[in-house]
């Protein structure tokens, strides 16, 4: 863990639980990753990152559905691959955003 925590530093840790399976849901995992001494500044920054992305939706899954609806086709097995790939995309696409800025 790094000694001075960056934005981008807390979705890299959120990302791990992501790809491990540890968690479905990017928010989750970024709160694990406060939970364990990340500077919560810059988990603010990113859950304020999060909340601008998403809009007037609570969850990626309700973006999704409305944005996506295609998807709502798909089987659930398929869904939740889809939307777990997704996910991954959607920290790396907010890493970028954040290493961007320096932060």
């Amino acid at each position: 863990m790094p000694l001075t925590w960056r934005a981008s530093d807390v979705l890299k840790e959120a990302r791990l639980y992501v790809r491990n399976r540890k968690f479905e849901f990017v928010c989750h995992a970024v709160s694990k990753v406060a939970r364990t001494g990340a500077d919560l500044k810059a988990v603010r920054r990113v859950e304020n990152r999060i909340k601008l992305l998403l809009g007037p939706h609570f969850t990626l899954d309700s973006w999704l559905k409305e944005h996506h609806q295609e998807l709502l086709k798909v089987s659930h097995s398929e869904y939740f691959k889809k939307t777990r790939l997704t996910r991954l995309a959607w920290i790396d696409d907010m890493i970028k955003y954040f290493e961007g800025k320096g932060d």
